[in-house]
């Protein structure tokens, strides 16, 4: 999967992490790194939640972690 590195009207760069894109994203000033979601198990019904930070909204739910990783960082590239 691309990831997508969108540069807003204000200068502001918005992306999804990704260590390959370190060296350029340092290049172009100071990093503010914040965290968007968050991928926790829930024990009740044994699945994989991605949730958003802030307003706990249920982006992607499933029994395999890598698939429901892969949800959420195609949910907020989407919404970059």
């Amino acid at each position: 999967m691309a990831t997508q590195i969108k540069i807003g009207s204000d200068g502001v760069v918005r992306a999804i992490w990704d260590d390959r894109f370190r060296p350029l994203l340092e290049a172009l000033g100071t990093m503010t790194v914040q965290r968007s979601s968050e991928v926790e198990f829930d024990e009740l019904t044994g699945d994989w939640v991605a949730k958003l930070v802030g307003t706990a909204e249920e982006i992607a739910r499933g029994k395999n972690r890598n698939e429901v990783i892969a949800q959420e960082v195609m949910y907020l590239e989407a919404r970059l």
